[in-house]
């Protein structure tokens, strides 16, 4: 045989090749980024991040770019009818005039398909399409950062709730705070049941202090005549002061 000839791959190297190939295109979760959002059914498109790496025909190396995965179901906390939910962007969303990158996080695949299920109200199903690790049964979870890019602060001392570098709810062991990230606030909320009675306290104080004018009068007597002055205010003159509930509607304090 001439020393140009190409070997034949044996039977072994044959199956190993065709299961690397098959895996190649069976996930089970990588980073991804988000490219397109549907708010209203929280579902993305997504684009994973890490590349699939192949040998082409003459053995090099090569990558490609995965494909986009379509109508991913965005996971989001929550339980029941309780949740949190939070902004999720294309790149495209703008937030005070701030433009919000493209969300990324946490691909997920499922081994069997998810659409019979995803179209119901989560009783059991029958898949009734009975592939398997199928490309686009995945799911996302958003807030998977690299390093390079991660949160501005994550406090260890306490759980925050808010934006990054912006306004936050700061829930520590004896006291919750609202306030900027660097904020200390140093003044407690007012309560309303404690407003109204000190404007309740004051108005008696008034009222006191009124009808003790009204009734305010003065003897006198000369050498001709003598007298009772009228009082200084006419007679059924009130305190008009209206007291008022001062209660926020929506945020509550322990008192």
């Amino acid at each position: 045989m001439g020393g140009n000839s190409v070997r034949s791959p044996s039977l072994a190297e044959f199956g190993a090749r065709a299961v690397e190939a098959w895996m190649r295109g069976v996930f089970r979760a990588r980073p991804g980024r988000v490219t397109k959002w549907d708010a209203s059914k929280q579902l993305a498109e997504v684009q994973p991040l890490i590349q699939i790496p192949y040998l082409d025909e003459e053995d090099k190396r090569q990558v490609e770019s995965a494909t986009i995965v379509t109508a991913v179901p965005v996971i989001f906390p929550g339980a029941g009818i309780c949740r949190i939910t939070f902004p999720i962007s294309d790149g495209s969303l703008s937030i005070e005039g701030t433009t919000i990158k493209a969300t990324t996080g946490l691909l997920i695949w499922c081994d069997c398909s998810l659409d019979k299920w995803l179209t119901g109200k989560g009783a059991e199903v029958d898949p009734e399409f009975d592939h398997r690790d199928g490309h686009n049964d995945a799911v996302f979870i958003p807030g998977f950062n690299p390093f390079g890019a991660p949160l501005g602060d994550v406090p260890t001392d306490y759980i925050s709730v808010g934006f990054d570098g912006g306004l936050q709810i700061k829930i520590e062991k004896s006291v919750v705070t609202v306030g900027e990230k660097d904020a200390v606030p140093t003044q407690f909320v007012a309560l309303a049941n404690l407003v109204k009675q000190n404007h309740d306290d004051i108005k008696m104080m008034i009222q006191t202090f009124l009808n003790a004018y009204l009734a305010h009068q003065h003897t006198w007597s000369g050498a001709t005549e003598g007298g009772t002055t009228q009082p200084p205010l006419p007679a059924g003159l009130t305190n008009t002061y209206v007291v008022t509930d001062t209660a926020a509607k929506n945020l509550k304090a322990e008192q």
